[in-house]
């Protein structure tokens, strides 16, 4: 059975390309939009990240998903997240 990439249309939900937005000015509502409910199919939001983390609460509370995204501060920036 061939491997199923998450960059190829019938991909898995499970094989879902992951996103962290970072800065959470007010253009980064369309971006989550974008991840959460025009691309929910084939993309993720793993959380926002910033260095204001009052923007990043906000954000994480506007989320689409069933659970919000964890939040991510500016120096979390190089920090994998699993």
């Amino acid at each position: 059975m061939p491997e199923i990439s998450p960059n190829r249309p019938g991909s898995t939900a499970a094989a879902r390309r992951r996103y962290v937005i970072v800065g959470t000015g007010s253009r980064s509502q369309m971006y989550q939009d974008a991840i959460e409910k025009t691309g929910a199919d084939h993309a993720q939001l793993v959380g926002p990240c910033a260095v204001n983390l009052g923007r990043v609460e906000l954000a994480r509370s506007r989320s689409h998903q069933a659970t919000r995204p964890p939040a991510y501060a500016a120096a979390d920036f190089t920090r994998r997240v699993a």
